[in-house]
């Protein structure tokens, strides 16, 4: 039976968009092989006419070139940063922000103008780079979990978080959801926004030595769509800093005590017709400053933990010192 021609031209139409996905597919890949070490030193004005064609066809052509670039972009990263090497671990965390910071650069350098703006290629390598980094950072410290301390957990969490505020400050979080991706507003021409410094590390490792865990100001956590896309990763180990706070809160009563025998009760204050022991204060600001590090950290099970720790001090610091001195 002869095929009408008016019947039949969808079918030809629609095999004709799969035909030129498929040759698109195959221009990407052969321009971006899946298995290689070497990139190509640029892109063509074939492959941005290309991804211009595929913007118009099946949405799956197009999100399989994504998914086909990031992939190629990224195949450096899990080499370098494979769980056996050495720079993997936390202690070396930061060169891990540094390679894709690195990534980014050449990515805008060589790629930025191959790709439609709307497609968000670069926000998109980023975020892809974060899965990556999270599921592989929680799989080697599940391996390596008795090596992991307090300071080098929060010298890991600090670095992580510091970057995931970076990524925050460039992108609007737009690849994030599956809604309606969000306007982008792009940087000025003339700069590249990747190449700016953040805050010299000498400095932030100034501040772990004194115990301290600064989070960044700018933007604050709520404004930050990246808040924890890496960092969730380290909640399963915080154990290890509650009870480092165990041990630091056991040392403090044990000091209180000591200076509490040596120095005597406090005289009373005329005027209110008490007396106030100076450490109690010291307690309680040590309680703040630990609620505080803790919210930065963990909102859940940790700060849960944290509260039963503060009971079992506040207990000690009544039956130790308050109970304890009573007179006779």
């Amino acid at each position: 039976m002869a095929c009408n021609d008016t019947f039949c031209l969808p079918h030809r139409v629609k095999a004709a968009q799969m035909e030129l996905g498929q040759q698109i597919l195959a221009d990407f890949e052969e321009a971006f092989p899946s298995q290689g070490t070497k990139r190509p030193g640029g892109p063509s004005n074939v492959l941005r006419d290309a991804c211009l064609v595929a913007n118009i066809l099946d949405p799956k052509i197009k999100q399989e070139i994504i998914k086909k670039f990031i992939k190629q972009h990224l195949s450096e990263y899990l080499v370098l940063f494979q769980e056996n090497q050495d720079v993997a671990w936390l202690d070396k965390i930061d060169r891990r922000y540094a390679w894709v910071k690195r990534q980014l650069v050449d990515y805008e350098e060589k790629y930025g103008r191959m790709f439609p703006r709307e497609w968000y290629m670069t926000e998109r390598i980023a975020v892809e780079f974060c899965h990556v980094t999270r599921a592989e950072l929680a799989k080697i410290m599940r391996a390596r979990a008795k090596e992991i301390e307090v300071k080098l957990l929060l010298f890991a969490i600090q670095r992580t978080t510091n970057f995931e505020g970076f990524l925050a400050k460039r992108f609007s979080g737009c690849t994030l959801t599956d809604g309606t991706l969000k306007k982008l507003e792009s940087p000025p021409p003339s700069t590249n926004p990747f190449l700016e410094d953040e805050s010299a590390p000498e400095m932030e490792e100034l501040a772990i030595e004194k115990g301290e865990l600064d989070q960044p100001k700018k933007p604050k956590v709520p404004d930050n769509p990246f808040h924890g896309i890496v960092s969730k990763c380290f909640e399963p180990h915080l154990y290890v800093y509650i009870e480092s706070q165990d041990k630091n809160l056991g040392e403090l009563i044990d000091r209180f005590v000591a200076d509490f025998k040596a120095q005597g009760p406090p005289k009373p204050n005329t005027d209110e017709g008490g007396a106030v022991l100076p450490s109690c204060a010291d307690l309680f600001v040590y309680y703040k400053k630990c609620m505080v590090q803790c919210s930065q950290l963990s909102t859940g099970e940790p700060m849960i933990a944290l509260t039963t720790i503060f009971q079992k001090y506040l207990r000690e610091y009544a039956w130790k010192i308050l109970s304890g001195n009573l007179p006779k």
